[in-house]
């Protein structure tokens, strides 16, 4: 009698941890969902920027051309790619 009772004990204890483990990485897997908004804003603000608006004469004019034909806007793209690339490896793994 004591040993069905100690196991369910014992499972317990272990859905308690898995519980625990897991918790993190749910966690950091839809927060890192929300960095989709911002890398959308950030592609399409790239992508119009270079096609349309920095060909303009008032952005010639006021040196807003190289704040529109930077290359940290296409880093950041890619940072915030890998970053949720890698996040949701984590996530999708677990």
């Amino acid at each position: 009698m004591d040993q069905p009772s100690e196991n369910i004990r014992r499972c317990r204890l272990w859905l308690k941890a898995a519980f625990w483990l897991d918790f993190p990485v749910v966690w950091l897997g839809r927060a890192t969902a929300w960095l989709m908004l911002p890398l959308i804003g950030v592609i399409i603000f790239d992508a119009i920027s270079r096609k349309f608006l920095r060909k303009l004469p008032f952005v010639i004019e006021t040196g807003l051309y190289h704040l529109m034909n930077s290359p940290k806007l296409q880093d950041s793209e890619w940072h915030m790619h890998a970053v949720m690339f890698l996040v949701a490896m984590g996530y999708a793994y677990v």
